[in-house]
């Protein structure tokens, strides 16, 4: 199976913002409803990325997906290795759904762990905050192939430190 780019919320004549799952995508939904392919946010001057860290937004993922009724060590182990198996868009490393073939689509990437403090400064009015999942035991299982399976993803989310602009940037 073949996920491709993300969707993108269209903020206004100016702005889209990209729609990857675990990183305020429900949010946007519900604040921004219109969405556009990446083809189309190619066409806007400001496309605005927020890369989450891969193992929070792993552990986000499973406590979204599993449920307050099924948790522990056995439940995250599992799930540890059932996504480093199967490829799923709710699990997939964000910086493989920010490309339109080989166009790499944001001209701007923030962290998403700056969202709160930063959003207004792009939109002029809050993000609702929806969807958000009560944590559930986690541990350092097979995090050494985890984040071997998120390298990309998690180099760019260092490199957006400091709320640094990052223009055109290309991932290597």
């Amino acid at each position: 199976m073949s996920i491709g780019p993300c969707d993108w919320h269209v903020i206004d004549d100016e702005l889209v913002v990209s729609s990857i799952q675990k990183n305020a995508s429900t949010s946007l939904v519900t604040a921004f409803p219109n969405r556009i392919g990446a083809e189309q946010a190619l066409t806007y001057p400001v496309r605005l990325a927020w890369i989450r860290h891969p193992l929070s937004r792993v552990k986000s993922v499973y406590s979204c997906l599993m449920g307050e009724e099924i948790d522990g060590e056995t439940a995250w182990h599992n799930f540890v290795d059932h996504m480093l198996e199967v490829e799923n868009v709710h699990w997939l490393p964000q910086m493989q759904r920010l490309y339109f073939g080989k166009e790499f689509v944001p001209t701007v990437l923030e962290r998403f762990e700056y969202i709160g403090k930063f959003w207004k400064q792009y939109c002029g009015k809050p993000l609702p905050v929806v969807n958000v999942s009560i944590p559930l035991y986690t541990d350092d299982y097979r995090e050494k192939d985890l984040l071997e399976y998120y390298e990309t993803d998690l180099k760019v989310w260092l490199d957006c430190s400091d709320h640094l602009l990052y223009k055109s940037m290309i991932a290597s």
